[in-house]
């Protein structure tokens, strides 16, 4: 799998945004079809850990803002082929624990019936563990850890 954080693409902290693109086209491609199981899975969150942190080199880029925050959303607007639409489901405030949508609860934002139906169906790809915590359900983890993201350290230790 390439790895931008690896290659000659990053200067100064950094990462080219051809590197970048490079990366998300390979992360967020959904996953292949187990024939053994019949079924396909979804995408891992640690996988939307290292999306998010290249939305986040990418918003650097280009000015953006809340892109690194909904790592999902981007997934699914990307693999439907309509990134155009991100940043107006950021501006409405949509993060990812709005997932899952339904047909009554996708924005006017998607007005074509064909667009709301390749949204739904490309939703699937990105509920993982996460979102059924979020919904309130229960999951079992082999890392709790990959459920968060760091956002800054808190202290060093102490007291006070």
């Amino acid at each position: 799998m390439y790895n931008p954080f690896r290659q000659r693409s990053v200067s100064r902290g950094r990462i080219h945004e051809d590197d970048i693109e490079k990366a998300l086209s390979q992360l967020c491609a959904p996953p292949a079809f187990d024939k053994k199981t019949g079924s396909q899975s979804s995408i891992s969150d640690g996988t939307f850990q290292r999306i998010a942190e290249l939305l986040n080199h990418l918003q650097a880029h280009q000015n953006g803002h809340g892109w690194s925050d909904r790592p999902r959303t981007y997934t699914v607007l990307r693999n439907i082929q309509r990134l155009d639409l991100f940043q107006p489901f950021i501006d409405l405030g949509l993060n990812d624990i709005a997932f899952p949508y339904t047909i009554e609860k996708i924005p006017d934002l998607i007005p074509e019936d064909d667009l709301k139906d390749r949204f739904l169906r490309h939703q699937r790809y990105i509920l993982t563990t996460a979102s059924q915590l979020e919904n309130g359900q229960h999951a079992l983890t082999k890392n709790g850890d990959d459920l968060f993201r760091l956002v800054r350290h808190l202290g060093r230790g102490g007291f006070g």
